[in-house]
């Protein structure tokens, strides 16, 4: 009984479904999705797979991935040994990635990569003080998003009162005058 109201409201999802290898479902999304990507990212995505996903998950069931937390978890533990967060980051977004389309092909209920922490959430200071670059690409969006000069002076503002380094906070300097 519980199946057919499951059915009804269309949340009933096969359990054959579930026992998809990752290996087999991975290449498939790659095939799908591969045509729109970048030559570079495209090439990226096909490292990540035959350097970390492949190697890890391939013969897993779809099914068995959705109910191994404490398994993703050491897999994320073993990448950081090896690698920056940021590569670590990357490489588990498109495991997370191609999970999402597993829960969108109705393989599995629940991405099971939603609310893992990847990485460490420590951070360096200099990585948190926008380069005059960086902030002149945000001056230049808001302006041309509508904002107008207004959008540029409030970027010029916050260089101002803020370390952007010597060029940055000069040149909002010159700005403000």
């Amino acid at each position: 009984m519980e199946q057919e109201a499951l059915i009804r409201r269309n949340l009933w999802l096969d359990p054959r479904e579930a026992e998809m290898l990752f290996g087999v479902f991975a290449e498939e999304f790659m095939d799908a999705v591969g045509p729109r990507l970048e030559p570079t990212t495209s090439a990226k995505y096909r490292s990540f797979l035959d350097n970390h996903l492949l190697p890890q998950w391939s013969s897993w069931p779809l099914a068995g991935i959705f109910n191994s937390y404490v398994e993703i978890e050491k897999w994320l533990s073993e990448l950081h040994e090896d690698y920056a967060d940021s590569s670590v980051a990357s490489i588990f977004s498109l495991f997370s990635t191609i999970l999402g389309a597993a829960v969108k092909a109705r393989n599995i209920p629940a991405n099971p990569c939603a609310g893992i922490r990847v990485t460490s959430g420590e951070f360096e200071v200099e990585n948190l003080v926008a380069t005059p670059v960086q902030a002149l690409r945000v001056s230049m969006r808001l302006y041309e998003s509508g904002l107008g000069l207004a959008g540029f002076v409030r970027v010029a503002g916050l260089l101002y009162r803020f370390p952007v380094g010597r060029v940055g906070r000069s040149a909002a300097a010159r700005v403000r005058q």
